[in-house]
């Protein structure tokens, strides 16, 4: 699953969430930036991964609700 969580005239961050298949029930959280103003601007960069169990994403899912509650 892949999510555009922030765009602009400029730049795009991206969220993906991936399965891991060799390590059942565990996923893959990835960060990457793009820069439409780049030489290549379909390349993207990862800023961040986070391995993280079933609970780990409960978690995650928890604590964006809550901030978007208040």
């Amino acid at each position: 699953m892949k999510a555009i969580i922030f765009s602009s005239d400029n730049f795009v961050r991206e969220a993906t969430i991936q399965s891991i298949d060799a390590l059942m029930g565990t996923f893959s959280l990835q960060f990457h930036s793009r820069l439409l103003s780049a030489k290549n601007p379909d390349g993207s960069q990862r800023n961040f991964e986070a391995i993280l169990d079933r609970e780990g994403l409960k978690s995650l899912k928890r604590l964006l609700d809550a901030a978007l509650d208040a």
